[in-house]
């Protein structure tokens, strides 16, 4: 499931949003390409926690405004 920016997500106990733990520094965004979905290869985008496993997916356009790139639209 994909997490919006301002979606309450749980992080040590605390209810939060992926925009205020990235405001906190605690976040590290990725793109992952190649992301195996049944017998299709697509990319996924993720918000997760630094120096843990934890974290959510987030959308595309989430990722490149918070990487600077353009978005292409």
């Amino acid at each position: 499931m994909v997490v919006r920016m301002k979606d309450s997500v749980r992080h040590d106990g605390e209810i939060t949003t992926i925009d205020d733990l990235d405001k906190r520094g605690l976040i590290d965004f990725k793109e992952v390409e190649n992301f195996c979905t049944g017998r299709k290869l697509t990319t996924k985008y993720f918000a997760d926690i630094k120096g843990t496993t934890e974290g959510w997916e987030i959308g595309k356009l989430a990722y490149l405004s918070r990487m600077g790139k353009e978005t292409g639209m």
